[in-house]
């Protein structure tokens, strides 16, 4: 392994001073930095066992051998130690931390309101309410129906179908650096988690979103529950309960933060951070003072209207004693440097280390200092006036957003899906199928006249109890003078026909093509029809598709943080047992588990050069690729 340590100070006044080491283990070198003059001579002493006399008395005990720091020419020494990086100290006060990120919280609430108020109706549309409470209430107030005909819904299932018949798995193929074996070993191990977290299911509830409201968020965290060693878990996140900087990638590589907003208890929030439990017990009573709300004697419930908002948005619900937890994860810029030595082909980043132990390091032979800036980030969390926590920087194992957005259509502020352009459609439809009911009511309608002589005694309400029956039989006083019989009116085929408009009208604003695969056809028109299908939808796919990849990328250091070599060898060996696994071109049952555990060690996954694609496993793509194949054995 090689590494940079720190040497112990030595010496008072002006001749203290430490060093910075270099390190090769497995080359036996060291070498050491110069500093007020000097430098030191790093060696490294294998271990020797006690010597022993004719006897078999000791008398040498067994060193154990490491690296050792020869004396300066003046006799002074040092220790070799590792070297500590101190955190960054917070630069605000509480109250300060508060402001800037409810401030953010606001901001980005702003601009995204109406995208979001846009994705809720388009929630409403796809679950059938198309009409407004009032105007539904006027209908029915005149005796006419609000008929909802929900053409929507079927088309997004549609679209939602082709997503779940043509799901993908993460798929690592290694570049230039990188090695076969190694990515085999990382897509058993990713798939072994994407399984564990369902994550076909919260992949398509997420795609669902995209395709409804125009953005649908996974979520990546580690949970300790019921794994100590941590267990990554990937799941669909609510679009409503996260608030995003600008930006215009929907990688969110340009974006500057992120909130998350979602509500907790007051007793939950105390069982999570305890430490802040005072201050969460102060908060609340502060608000319960300044708020509405009333006690009521013998228990500790409240009820009332206190809330404490911000613009639009309630941060604390006094009756209900809920907090909107905002937990805010923003992007911080620093200098960084990285110390290089391309002969011994070592990189370390130095973010965090002393400038004066970094221009040390510019005095080791061989090594050079590349200054970079650094994207670290900032995560804190607000309940209300209470600060939970705030790491700067955070400590991730990849400084990177651990929500992953997948869009339908974005520009600028605003993003949309597949419903938003085709509720006009659908209200059209609405509208006519309504019209039509109530002409049909009125067309269909037949009517009689009559005049009081025509019926002896009460045969006329017989009379029109019995009209509309088959095989009815009324009295009448003269049978030439019978009630005379009026048709209505006849329905007209325009109506039909502005339904019929309507009905296509949406399958057009939806840009989806629904035609269905026909029987024994051949697997080149089978490709073609499912091409011709995702045409108008082939950019949610391909968000899909990025996210994905993005996501990815994520899992590599995600692994190589929590998943030691041995479970890695776990996770492969249970795998082979349920599917036969191959490693480079090889079956697995070839190579001993020293053979993966010396391919995993010697790998370092934070820099391990891989690309993330992805491949087909679904069985319309693998019917669609057997007949493809089918035919051109069959032509050869």
């Amino acid at each position: 392994m090689k590494m940079l340590k720190k040497l112990s100070r030595s010496g008072v006044g002006r001749a203290a001073h430490h060093h910075i080491i270099y390190i090769n283990e497995e080359a036996g070198l060291g070498v050491c930095s110069t500093d007020l003059g000097h430098t030191h001579e790093i060696i490294f002493q294998p271990p020797t066992p006690p010597q022993l006399d004719q006897m078999g008395q000791e008398i040498a005990p067994a060193m154990p051998g490491g690296w050792f720091v020869l004396p300066a020419l003046d006799g002074h020494t040092h220790e070799i130690q590792d070297y500590i990086i101190k955190p960054a100290q917070k630069k605000e006060d509480d109250a300060q931390v508060i402001a800037e990120v409810r401030e953010l919280f606001k901001t980005g609430r702003e601009l995204e309101r109406d995208s979001l108020k846009k994705a809720q109706e388009s929630e409403d549309f796809y679950a059938g309410k198309h009409w407004d409470d009032s105007e539904k209430a006027r209908l029915e107030g005149l005796s006419r129906a609000a008929v909802t005909i929900n053409k929507i819904e079927k088309n997004v299932d549609s679209i939602c179908g082709i997503q779940r018949q043509e799901r993908t798995d993460i798929r690592y193929v290694p570049q230039e650096g990188g090695d076969q074996k190694v990515a085999d070993l990382l897509n058993v191990a990713t798939k072994h988690i994407l399984n564990r977290c369902f994550f076909s299911r919260e992949e398509s509830a997420a795609f669902e979103d995209a395709v409804i409201a125009g953005r649908g968020l996974l979520n990546v965290y580690v949970k300790f529950d019921t794994d100590l060693r941590g267990e990554i878990v990937i799941e669909k996140f609510p679009y409503l309960d996260v608030v995003f900087g600008p930006h215009e990638k929907v990688d969110l590589s340009d974006c500057e933060y992120l909130i998350k907003h979602r509500w907790f208890s007051r007793a939950k929030i105390i069982q999570l951070w305890p430490d802040k439990a005072d201050d969460i017990q102060k908060d609340f009573e502060d608000y319960i003072v300044d708020g509405t709300s009333t006690q009521y004697a013998g228990d500790d419930y409240f009820k009332g209207s206190g809330v404490q908002t911000l613009g639009e948005d309630t941060l604390v619900d006094i009756g209900r004693k809920e907090y909107r937890i905002l937990e805010c994860w923003r992007k911080i810029y620093e200098t960084g440097a990285v110390a290089a030595n391309a002969g011994e082909d070592f990189y370390q980043n130095l973010y965090g280390w002393d400038g004066k132990d970094i221009k040390k390091i510019r005095t080791i032979p061989g090594f050079y200092v590349v200054e970079q800036n650094i994207t670290k980030f900032r995560v804190t969390k607000v309940a209300g006036g209470v600060v939970l926590s705030d790491e700067y920087p955070a400590e991730l194992p990849a400084d990177d957003f651990f929500i992953i957005p997948i869009y339908g259509k974005k520009r600028g502020y605003n993003f949309w899906g597949k419903v938003e352009s085709s509720k006009d459609a659908q209200k059209y439809i609405n509208k006519n199928f309504s019209v039509a009911l109530d002409v049909v009511n009125k067309c269909a309608n037949y009517g009689f006249f009559v005049d009081q002589s025509i019926f002896p005694g009460n045969e006329l309400e017989k009379f029109k109890r019995n009209s509309s029956s088959p095989g009815f039989v009324a009295e009448v006083n003269d049978v030439s003078r019978l009630p005379a019989r009026v048709e209505g009116v006849k329905f007209p085929a325009e109506l039909i026909q502005m339904m019929e408009v309507g009905k296509n009208e949406v399958l057009d604003q939806m840009n989806i093509v629904l035609n269905p695969n026909g029987a024994n056809e051949s697997g080149s028109l089978f490709a073609q029809r499912r091409n011709q299908k995702l045409l108008g939808s082939e950019f949610l796919f391909d968000n899909l598709s990025f996210a994905k990849q993005k996501l990815g990328r994520l899992l590599v250091k995600l692994i190589q943080k929590y998943y030691t070599p041995d479970r890695i060898i776990r996770i492969v060996r249970n795998a082979n047992t349920k599917e036969p696994v191959e490693v480079g071109g090889q079956p697995l049952d070839e190579f001993s588990d020293s053979d993966i555990m010396e391919m995993l060690t010697t790998t370092d996954l934070e820099y391990y050069d891989v690309e993330v694609s992805e491949s087909n496993w679904s069985p319309s793509m693998r019917l669609s690729t057997f007949m493809l194949l089918s035919e051109r054995a069959i032509i050869s």
